[in-house]
């Protein structure tokens, strides 16, 4: 078996005459251009002919990169397999049909497929979540590649349970979403120490004889959440501390190639790391260009016939009015499904949010878009205000996302009873 490192979340595995990448993402920047690589990919586009399966472990674009995707040469996506696991909205599925791949294998939770002579996989989502994990068995080792999952102590036991003993482990790091506002430097550094406390659990449950940390090698690069960086978790203190839990810490740079059992000298990676985090702040930032309110307002139009094309209406003209303090505009609007964009008179001190126009206008024309801005930090939270109205406005649009729609009190109480019948409530 062998290991070849691609970047953050990405690395090639090959058994037998398997060369499975996962999740490449090569290049550019994701989550509305507010996230980027910390190191510079050695992979070229041209070393995908030798690739047979691909799996791709959620939507975000940190791990399905459609730039990335597209850049593969069409005659060796014709080669290669595609592996996602079964979703409502099919998104993903159909893009890959679109961009010519051999063939697309769609995984039910736990299902077991095989994809070589000697070699099992399967793949499971987070209770709430769209995350998976991925778990490759063969007669050799068995390895579970646990990516950006949030297990509570229950379901670690249960997936233990359930795949048993794990060799090699791979696992996200640091935080990877909004953590504080500017000068919430104790919140940021709670949020940091929690995914210590994470990676120690998952240890302790599976005991791998390897653990690789990773799917954290980024770098917040906008100007409104440069200061995450100063309290993500870094790589070697990361390696110390998984080196005290009874495993073996694996740190690989992009290019590095490991064959299973060899040794591994992870030091003078962590210290190209170290490198790449001392130079962020010669690094160029995302700033956003504003928007107008004639804009906002059209926009906001959209968003509201769209979500009542999609959701039940006298539900959604229900929820409480969103107060957003835009902050290059120095303007406060208020959002809501019953009136749409408005200006309103109130202090920026008392809304629900406070962030760039832009980011504002991404949230009202993707439906991913509200999920993006939480990932991407970008925001602030005001003190007086009530930033679960966000929130709410979020779960709509990530149903919506997934393919699913906001119902009726009616049409919750129908589906609760579906489950009630079928045991699972």
């Amino acid at each position: 078996m062998k290991i070849t490192w691609v970047n953050h979340a990405s690395y090639i595995w090959e058994y037998e005459n398997v060369k499975l990448i996962t999740d490449p993402w090569l290049e550019g920047r994701a989550f509305n251009e507010s996230w980027a690589l910390l190191a510079e990919t050695k992979l070229d586009y041209s070393d995908f002919r030798d690739i047979t399966h691909i799996w791709f472990s959620h939507e975000h674009p940190d791990h399905f990169s459609p730039p990335s995707i597209n850049k593969i040469p069409r005659q060796y996506r014709r080669e290669i397999t595609v592996m996602f696991q079964k979703t409502i909205d099919n998104k993903v599925i159909e893009f890959c049909k679109r961009s010519g791949f051999k063939s697309i294998i769609e995984i039910d939770d736990f299902h077991e497929v095989s994809i070589g002579i000697n070699i099992r996989i399967r793949i499971g989502k987070v209770k709430n979540d769209t995350d998976s994990w991925l778990h490759i068995k063969t007669p050799d080792f068995s390895i579970l590649n646990l990516n950006d999952c949030v297990f509570d102590d229950k379901s670690l036991v249960d997936l233990h349970n359930e795949i048993g003993h794990v060799d090699l482990l791979l696992t996200q790091f640091s935080f990877a979403n909004w953590v504080g506002n500017r000068n919430d430097i104790s919140l940021m550094k709670a949020h940091a120490q929690r995914k210590l406390v994470e990676i120690k659990k998952q240890i302790s449950c599976f005991k791998p004889k390897y653990t690789i940390p990773f799917a954290s090698f980024v770098w917040f690069c906008h100007e409104d959440n440069f200061h995450f960086n100063a309290h993500a978790n870094r790589i070697g203190l990361v390696y110390d501390y998984i080196g005290k839990l009874g495993t073996l810490p694996l740190i690989f740079y992009p290019g590095d190639v490991w064959s299973y059992g060899q040794s591994h000298k992870s030091l003078p990676r962590i210290n190209e790391y170290l490198k790449d985090y001392h130079d962020l702040s010669k690094r160029e930032l995302t700033k956003f260009k504003s928007k107008s309110i004639e804009e906002l307002a059209q926009i906001g139009n959209i968003f509201r016939e769209k979500a009542f094309m999609k959701n039940n209406k006298r539900k959604l003209l229900s929820y409480q009015t969103l107060i957003i303090h835009v902050t290059d505009l120095n303007d406060v609007l208020s959002l809501s499904y019953k009136y749409g964009l408005k200006k309103v008179n109130i202090n920026p001190g008392q809304s629900d949010i406070s962030f760039h126009s832009q980011n504002l206008y991404y949230c009202l024309k993707y439906d991913w878009g509200f999920d993006t801005i939480l990932i991407a930090g970008t925001f602030q939270k005001p003190l007086d205000g009530n930033f679960q109205n966000f929130m709410e406005y979020q779960w709509v649009a990530t149903l919506n996302n997934q393919g699913k729609r906001m119902k009726s009190l009616f049409g919750r109480l129908i589906d609760r009873l579906k489950l009630s019948i079928l045991g699972k409530i």
